[in-house]
């Protein structure tokens, strides 16, 4: 294991038991020997969220999504994180595009599908909330959460 991964491992710690200062800590320290380490900037870019720091947390995602080779595996979850901080911030067209690049990456992850129709949602444009949010439920039919999205949306949209 890599310095950078075992530094990780010891931030995504924290991040689980929500010390997210003490993994913001440990990413800026790792990122200053390994700043070309995808995964510690979105780490970085989760735990800064979490403190409500959504400028500094996008930079993060950013600086990950520059430094990843197009096809990382990681983009579609990174894109599908920045989108969350832009709608955080209320740019809500640039959360589109993001959500469906992340989409466009992993389309098989119901996640950014259900942020997307979250999105929507939230605009009142339940027509497309409730085509994201199916899509979602088509890919985690288990997901209850998914399902109460769509519920919602249908019962927003005069549907139910």
């Amino acid at each position: 294991m890599s310095d950078a991964d075992k530094r990780l491992a010891i931030a995504r710690r924290h991040h689980r038991h929500q010390r997210y200062a003490e993994a913001v800590a440990v990413c800026q320290d790792s990122l200053r020997h390994h700043p070309d380490h995808g995964e510690t900037w979105q780490l970085l870019g989760m735990a800064l969220y979490q403190q409500g720091k959504y400028q500094d947390s996008e930079q993060c995602y950013r600086r990950m999504l520059a430094i990843a080779a197009n096809n990382d595996a990681n983009n579609g979850s990174a894109y599908n994180n920045l989108g969350v901080v832009l709608k955080a911030q209320g740019h809500y067209d640039q959360a589109k595009a993001a959500y469906q690049q992340a989409i466009a990456l992993s389309p098989d992850s119901p996640l950014a599908y259900n942020n997307l129709g979250n999105l929507y949602s939230q605009q009142q444009e339940f027509t497309q909330a409730k085509e994201y949010f199916q899509l979602a439920v088509d890919r985690a039919p288990g997901d209850l959460n998914y399902r109460l999205s769509l519920a919602n949306a249908l019962r927003d949209g005069g549907e139910y």
